[in-house]
């Protein structure tokens, strides 16, 4: 919920960083494309061939750049006003002076968040409208009946997709940092369970249900 700075000798960064001692990689797609070399040929999100990693990237890209803006944008719509629910969200696993600052603050680090976003110039309408137009491509590119949005294997595509595509449908395994359906604000139940139901958001929900690594106790104990 918060985008922080990181400086390196190299640069300051935009999270999320991957520093170690050989490299410091920075934004998903350059950490995406490091660690998949890294990964058996079984397990990588990239195809081996050229022109259809190329495809990838550029879905991946396309998902990060007109559907997670909006998503963001939408959600925040529906948050903000309720700060019950936002205090809560942007709370959780902070020190307790962060948890202090959001008590006391909170409506300006809403105005912030607005400002940053420039929520000031569209409407919850609108990028809802840009939701919908983005996922009707995922459903359009789905209609023939294959499984995965590069074919029969799952990739980094589908995987920036559902990352992207999840603060607006809010699936059982999500993990993030968002409530549940009945935990968060009345007015989107409506639009989230529509969103749902159309071919794009089924496939976003079988994604997190097949795919979704189990949280592990570490993760929890952390949180």
């Amino acid at each position: 919920l918060a985008v922080k700075k990181w400086v390196h000798k190299k640069g300051t960064f935009n999270n999320p960083v991957y520093v170690s001692k050989e490299t410091v990689v920075n934004r998903p797609l350059p950490i995406l494309e490091y660690f998949d070399t890294k990964c058996p040929p079984e397990k990588r999100l990239l195809p081996d061939d050229p022109n259809l990693r190329r495809e990838t990237l550029t879905l991946c890209r396309s998902f990060f750049a007109t559907l997670g803006g909006p998503v963001s944008k939408y959600a925040y719509f529906q948050l903000l006003p309720d700060g019950a629910v936002t205090r809560k969200l942007i709370s959780e696993g902070v020190p307790w002076w962060e948890k202090l600052v959001v008590a006391l603050f909170y409506p300006i680090l809403a105005m912030l968040i607005r400002r940053a976003l420039e929520m000031g110039a569209t409407t919850s309408e609108q990028e809802l409208a840009k939701v919908k137009a983005e996922l009707a491509t995922v459903e359009q590119r789905l209609s023939d009946g294959r499984p995965y949005l590069m074919g029969d294997r799952l990739t980094a595509a589908d995987l920036a997709c559902a990352a992207n595509a999840a603060p607006v449908l809010l699936p059982s395994k999500f993990g993030g940092n968002a409530p549940t359906l009945d935990e968060g604000p009345e007015a989107p139940r409506k639009t989230i369970e529509e969103l749902r139901r159309t071919p794009a958001g089924r496939f976003v929900m079988k994604i997190y249900d097949e795919h979704r690594p189990p949280r592990t106790l570490a993760h929890e104990q952390q949180h």
